[in-house]
């Protein structure tokens, strides 16, 4: 039976033998894709035509989105990126959160939490 999730699908194809060449991502795809489903995360995987790894989280305030990108590996580290996409008020955010690949889970955490905050800030101006 042919898998549904992107990464398995991409991974399928590939072989496991080539995964980590031909794939970037090979590191954290698994922790990954377990994070996204449990999150409901829509993942995608390439952007112009490139292996990519993002997905997005929309605000409590109308139009308000924001994006969370995952750098491929280099070696032993890695880089995952809060921003923000569009807002209602027009404040940019961007933090990026840097280290081992190793501590991937935890660098996921701190920019969806970042993001989180970024979210509730229409509290601040009460």
């Amino acid at each position: 039976m042919r898998s549904l999730n992107p990464i398995r699908r991409l991974v399928e194809q590939i072989g496991p033998a080539q995964d980590r060449e031909m794939n970037p991502f090979a590191a954290i795809d698994d922790q990954l894709a377990q994070r996204a489903k449990a999150e409901g995360w829509e993942l995608c995987t390439e952007w112009a035509e490139a292996p990519a790894r993002y997905f997005h989280i929309h605000g409590d305030r109308p139009w308000d989105c924001f994006q969370v990108n995952i750098a491929a590996p280099s070696g032993d580290q890695m880089n995952v990126t809060a921003r923000s996409i569009d807002t209602n008020d027009g404040i940019e955010f961007e933090a990026t959160f840097s280290g081992a690949v190793a501590d991937f889970g935890n660098l996921l955490a701190a920019a969806v939490k970042t993001i989180e905050v970024w979210r509730g800030r229409s509290a601040w101006t009460r």
